[in-house]
């Protein structure tokens, strides 16, 4: 995905999306997205315009990279790989798509090179995070399915797209959203 005028870009999404207020923690993360989705060829304006909206939302509009809940609802969940007692809340929520959960902490290891096991907060740098979100989405490596599935040449299916991340909650907000940024 590329935008041509990055500051027309900001500035209709500050209206569109952010009641005419971005702060600059708020553009360095929406700027931190669109320098790896420009980096990645298979970004479309359509799956660009989703990862966006999934990160709005799951971001708390941008302004937080680690979700509010302490984790301990995750404790002991064999799902997401939370095994050991105290992976709840090691493995909290965190970055643009608040990954969560030993499993996803570790491929996003794997696929970075970077420690997130050992040193699970760095999931919160945007730079990180945008490469976690941007290959994850892409590659179904959240819930098996990758955005292809829902958006490609013949179809933008933002409602059903949820099922990237996170099942079908708040999947009709989350299209809104999409719509508007795209």
């Amino acid at each position: 995905m590329n935008i041509t005028d990055e500051k027309k870009f900001l500035d209709t999404i500050r209206v569109t999306l952010f009641g005419g207020r971005l702060s600059r923690v708020q553009v360095d993360r929406v700027q931190a997205l669109l320098i790896e989705m420009q980096r990645v060829e298979l970004v479309t304006p359509e799956r660009g315009a989703y990862i966006l909206a999934t990160a709005h939302h799951e971001t708390d509009r941008f302004n937080t990279m680690e979700e509010y809940a302490s984790g301990e609802a995750y404790e002991g969940r064999a799902d997401l790989g939370n095994d050991q007692p105290g992976d709840g809340r090691r493995f909290k929520g965190r970055g643009y798509v608040q990954i969560t959960g030993r499993r996803n902490y570790a491929w996003a290891a794997l696929m970075t090179g970077k420690d997130l096991l050992a040193n699970p907060a760095i999931a919160t740098d945007p730079d990180l995070s945008a490469m976690v979100t941007v290959l994850g989405m892409l590659g179904g490596n959240f819930t098996g399915r990758g955005l292809a599935a829902f958006i490609n040449d013949g179809k933008a299916d933002f409602i059903n797209a949820r099922k990237v991340v996170n099942g079908l909650d708040r999947a009709e907000t989350i299209a809104d959203i999409a719509e508007r940024y795209l």
